[in-house]
């Protein structure tokens, strides 16, 4: 009997022991799997939804930065334009920048001329930005926080005055993926303004901010970016990733760090460069995968009968071979225009000089003409007696 209670006391306390050690397991599993949630605003579903895990560029062998600046005017940039005030839960990007600005959830940067720096040295204070634009605020003191708070009335949110944005890309080739892509680093929004003489608006570059801090909540708002579907079922992370957005080139970086405009100084010659940097690009995928030898297709055009894969072989070469002969007619074109301009500008200038002294020569033959005398009074003779 004794044997008996000393067995089944052993069995008692074994059995204890694996059910602690259970719960201490679920309890771990469950602390790891809650302490990703807890140290971001985004869900593991969310990540995995969403692709929130980010290419690294620092060790990729290939790499460009484009800058282009998007016109919100446009019909393709519009859904980050609208609705300009806020309706429901839609507002557009910039209302949505400014307001996790003002709750002190994302950080900006200062906009150096030529050169971005997203450290701490460069970071804004929220304050002197409201102060700068001549933002009304209203400074308010919370128990729990440590920094006051920014309240700005939505009738005050400049969002009908960011007309436009600066946005900073980066076009990678990966190698340990075989993966050409692109990637958003940072926005700047462009707050246009008049000015002091009633002349056209300024522009007015306010600051960065990075797109990996935007990113948690632009994987969250919703957007309507069709006049036909007004369904909700893109977010502005779907927006930027698909590259739904227009933009037109203002730089690329290069050695001098200079921007187009500083060498392509007129509009033609402006569209030239963009064109040239955007083939740049495209020809740089293409030549990834091989561009197919002339002499195999003159091979496959000598056959008589052709597989599925030969014809759209023959396909991508003659669709690559009319796309560069169009480019090289529009450059062509460009170019001559541009001289037939530069003469016609000269031809004018030349034509103003000369019309100068040919109205001063005949102003000095007026004034040198003499005035045509008065006729003699003739005289009366007299008849003597």
């Amino acid at each position: 009997m004794k044997h008996l209670f000393v067995i089944l006391f052993a069995t008692g306390a074994l059995a204890g022991s694996m059910t602690a050690q259970e719960q201490q397991t679920v309890t771990s599993r469950r602390t790891a799997t809650v302490a990703p949630e807890s140290q971001t605003t985004v869900s593991i579903r969310a990540q995995n939804k969403y692709g929130y895990q980010e290419t690294n560029t620092d060790n990729v062998v290939w790499l460009r930065e484009i800058y282009r600046q998007l016109d919100l005017k446009q019909e393709k940039n519009g859904p980050l334009y609208f609705p300009v005030e806020p309706i429901g839960d839609r507002i557009n990007l910039f209302t949505l920048i400014f307001n996790l600005l003002a709750e002190g959830k994302i950080s900006s940067y200062e906009y150096l001329d030529g050169r971005e720096v997203f450290t701490d040295q460069y970071r804004n204070n929220f304050k002197e930005v409201l102060s700068r634009f001549s933002i009304p605020y209203e400074e308010k003191f919370a128990k729990s926080a440590k920094n006051p708070l920014y309240a700005v009335h939505e009738s005050d949110v400049p969002s009908n005055e960011v007309l436009g944005f600066y946005i900073k890309e980066v076009w990678y080739f990966d190698q340990a993926n075989s993966t050409f892509d692109s990637k958003i680093v940072a926005l700047c929004p462009l707050l246009f303004r008049m000015g002091d003489f009633g002349d056209d608006a300024l522009r007015y570059p306010m600051f960065w901010v990075t797109y990996d801090d935007l990113r948690p909540y632009l994987t969250q708002a919703q957007i309507m970016t069709s006049n036909y579907n007004n369904v909700l079922s893109t977010t502005f992370d779907d927006y930027f990733r698909q590259r739904m957005y227009k933009g037109d080139i203002y730089k690329a970086t290069n050695l001098a760090n200079v921007p187009l405009v500083q060498y392509a100084t007129t509009d033609s010659l402006m569209q030239i460069e963009r064109k040239r940097i955007e083939n740049e690009l495209i020809a740089f995928e293409g030549n990834l995968w091989g561009k197919p030898d002339p002499v195999e297709i003159q091979a496959i055009r000598s056959k008589k009968r052709l597989t599925s894969d030969e014809k759209e072989l023959l396909r991508k070469f003659d669709a690559d071979k009319k796309s560069e002969k169009q480019e090289k007619q529009e450059t062509e074109t460009a170019a001559v225009s541009e001289e037939q301009k530069t003469a016609e500008e000269t031809t004018q200038e030349a034509e103003k000089k000369s019309v100068k002294p040919e109205k001063a020569s005949k102003s000095k033959a007026k004034t040198a003409t003499p005035k045509p005398s008065k006729p003699a009074t003739p005289t009366r003779s007299v008849r003597r007696r």
